[in-house]
């Protein structure tokens, strides 16, 4: 679990070496919000170096991250449910 922002481009490039792997494919673009974390040099290079292109979203519209939201919405609200059905503690 990531537990700075500065992490990003460590815990990217770990998802990639995954992706490669386990598909034997290679991510092609990579959509992030505007956050300084995903313009570090190191993930810039990075990026470069394995042809992937970096789109980043306008500022102050998270109409464009409409899906990853939905989802993250979704996963929430799965998780909730299954903690009202097993009787977890509130505070959890």
């Amino acid at each position: 679990m990531q537990k700075k922002k500065s992490e990003a481009s460590f815990i990217f490039k770990k998802f990639h070496k995954l992706i490669l792997n386990m598909f034997q494919t290679s991510i092609h673009i990579l959509r992030t919000k505007n956050g300084q974390e995903y313009f570090s040099h190191d993930l810039t290079n990075y990026l470069s170096e394995h042809g992937i292109y970096h789109q980043s979203s306008c500022p102050y519209t998270p109409q464009q991250n409409g899906i990853a939201e939905r989802k993250n919405r979704h996963i929430l609200e799965v998780a909730r449910a299954m903690m009202f059905t097993t009787n977890v503690p509130y505070f959890y």
